[in-house]
């Protein structure tokens, strides 16, 4: 039973990885195609009007600034870039946070009250073990431990 929750949930996470995945990098296409369009809008826009003054005039934009504005837009680009992975860091911690959240809030299996009793100050004790046997609960058939004693 146990192994079969654990199948699904994994199932579960790897369809949702596959989906962030594809996600991912479709918005990162996106950007990249976005990114090289304004580009080249740039560059020709800025060249047409480098090369191509009204007769007579000075061009609108020289080659200094058309070179000026291109990087400035090339440093506003990373930037923008480098807050969407920023984003994208804080969306898989705040997950992750979650998760540790809730293996926190967990109940455990054996109550932290059993067995327990309270010793005087000076009172001598030993701790002793006795054929103690221990498997993990996805494979009991398979033990970790077999008839371990020691004191």
């Amino acid at each position: 039973m146990e192994v079969s929750q654990f199948k699904h949930h994994m199932d579960l996470s790897l369809k949702s990885g596959m989906k962030d995945a594809y996600a991912s990098a479709g918005v990162s296409a996106v950007t990249q195609y976005l990114e090289f369009a304004a580009t080249i809008l740039i560059l020709w826009y800025g060249g047409i009007a480098v090369l191509k003054p009204a007769q007579g005039e000075e061009p609108e934009l020289s080659i200094g600034q058309l070179i000026t504005f291109n990087l400035y837009w090339s440093m506003l680009n990373n930037s923008i870039t480098g807050l969407n992975g920023v984003l994208n860091t804080l969306i898989r911690a705040a997950s992750a946070a979650q998760r540790v959240f809730e293996i926190i809030e967990l109940v455990p299996d054996i109550p932290l009250n059993s067995g327990s009793r309270k010793l005087q100050a000076g009172e001598p004790c030993t701790v002793e073990f006795q054929d103690v046997k221990f498997w993990y609960q996805m494979r009991p058939e398979k033990e970790v431990l077999k008839g371990l004693s020691f004191d």
